[in-house]
This record gives C-alpha cells, sequence and structure tokens, in this order.
C-alpha cells in the first residue's frame, strides 16, 4: 500500500529456502539459505547467506556486515 500511496517506506523481500529431506516416512524440513530485504526509495539493502553472514549497504562494493547483539 505505501508503494501506490508514494511513501517511500515499502521493500521488495525475496529469499531462497532449500528442502533437507527427512528420515524414510517423515516429512523434510525446510532452512533458509539466503535471503535479500531491497529498500530502493531509500537506497539501502540487506542480505544474508547461511555460513555468511548478514550484510547492509547501497551496494555489494559498500557493504557493511552485520552483528548479532545480545
Amino acid at each position: 500500500k505505501n508503494y501506490v500511496r508514494g511513501v517511500p517506506v515499502w521493500a521488495t523481500l525475496i529469499s531462497l529456502m532449500e528442502l533437507f529431506p527427512g528420515r524414510e516416512g517423515e516429512q523434510g524440513t525446510w532452512h533458509p539459505v539466503v535471503g535479500v530485504v531491497s529498500a530502493p526509495a531509500l537506497n539501502r539493502r540487506w542480505w544474508a547467506a547461511y555460513g555468511h553472514g548478514a550484510f547492509t549497504g547501497r551496494s555489494l562494493t559498500s557493504a557493511s556486515r552485520l552483528r548479532v547483539s545480545g
């Protein structure tokens, strides 16, 4: 709705999930592999990949690694 109204606080979210097979007769489980959030009107991006960390920035060349708090 924000995009249609011209409010710059909107984003596109994309993820890739992988199905890990379960034991025989059991259903598998889905696990996130990579995710991207893009907020073009704010010129910001956030992305993460399993085992490689999470990042934010305006582009790949100006990215900063994010840290988990706590």
